[in-house]
This record gives C-alpha cells, sequence and structure tokens, in this order.
C-alpha cells in the first residue's frame, strides 16, 4: 500500500502526534435514483418536485453524487525529538503525480511547508484505465480531492509561489543548481 510508504517520511516532517489523509470523495451511480430524476426532470414541472427529492435524486442524474472515500488518520510512531521543526521548501510542477502528489498533499497539513514551482498533473486517487482497440490507453481520474484547507485539489496541487524551474533543472552541476534554488527561496522569503 502506498500509505506504507509514504507515512514513515510524513510522520518526520510533520510535527504532530496524529497525522491526517487528505480528503477524497468519488462518483457514486445508482440507475434507480438516476431514473426517477428523469421523471421528474422531464415529465413534471420543477416547482411540483420536492426539495427533499431533488437534493436526494438530482445529483445521480447529473452526475454529481459522491461518497467520501479517504478520510481518516493515523498516530505518527516517531518520537518529537526526532520530527524536523523547520521550515521545508518542495518543489512541484507537471511532473509531479500520482504518489508524489499523494505525499504533497498529505505535507500541506505542515504550516511550515512552503510549495513552490508549478501546479502538479491531478492523478490523484486509483485512475481508472481504459484500453481502447487503437492500443491507446486512457487513465480517467476517479476522485475528487481536497487540500486541507478544503480546496479542490483533483486537477492538481497549486504551488504557494509559482515559479518556472525549467532553467535551474538544467544546470549539470549539483551543487550550482541546489545555490541557485536557495537563492529563489531566499528571493520568497523576503
Amino acid at each position: 500500500m502506498l500509505g506504507n510508504f509514504i507515512r514513515p517520511v510524513v510522520s518526520f516532517l510533520i510535527n504532530n502526534d496524529t497525522i491526517y489523509n487528505y480528503a477524497e470523495k468519488t462518483r457514486v451511480n445508482n440507475a434507480l435514483y438516476k431514473a426517477k430524476a428523469s421523471s421528474k426532470i422531464f415529465y413534471y414541472k420543477d416547482q411540483d418536485v420536492p426539495q427533499s427529492f431533488k437534493e436526494k435524486m438530482y445529483p445521480f442524474y447529473y452526475n454529481n453524487a459522491f461518497e467520501d472515500t479517504q478520510y481518516g488518520s493515523f498516530l505518527s510512531r516517531i518520537p518529537d525529538s526526532l520530527c524536523y521543526k523547520g521550515k521545508i521548501y518542495v518543489l512541484i510542477g507537471a511532473d509531479c503525480g500520482s504518489a508524489g502528489e499523494d505525499f504533497v498533499a498529505m505535507l500541506s497539513q505542515n504550516k511550515n511547508v512552503t510549495f513552490l514551482g508549478k501546479q502538479t498533473v491531478g492523478a490523484f486517487g486509483q485512475p481508472l484505465l481504459v484500453r481502447l482497440p487503437s492500443g491507446i490507453e486512457i487513465l480517467i481520474n476517479t476522485t475528487k480531492s481536497y487540500d486541507f484547507q478544503g480546496r479542490d485539489i483533483s486537477s492538481g496541487f497549486s504551488p504557494d509561489y509559482e515559479y518556472d524551474f525549467s532553467e535551474i533543472y538544467k544546470i549539470n552541476d549539483p551543487q550550482a543548481m541546489l545555490s541557485k534554488i536557495i537563492e529563489v527561496i531566499k528571493g520568497f522569503e523576503k
């Protein structure tokens, strides 16, 4: 399970006894509710349909019915003395997806973390794989994911500060690259 790899690392970087999972919801299909809603939509006047019926059934017709799939928390097993308490800067971008995005979303609960770069790709949740006869594979996002402020991050996690690191990533010398990244971070701190 992915959590088995992310949890230990996140536990060192989030100085809390309890660490929370980011929220996810998945679309729910119910053919009966969808059919009942369609009969009211097409054969009744809107004012003649009870609001309680609309709230219960209409989301299925409009494909807006979702249920929670990932909430909860886990206890950190890391002693407080080993947790990092300083500022953390995380570089993100369009190449960050899937497990990387899960990691970023989990880290976002730490108030000492600052995200720099570009929006991530938006590959949260378990993708639905569809193979076409041509051999093309399509991956469809199956969840709506939310950060710890309740913002929808399903299409990608946005950085606190946008910055294009592409030129810096071309630097061959790791020490020079790190120096340039530190220089950019110091610029944001001002």
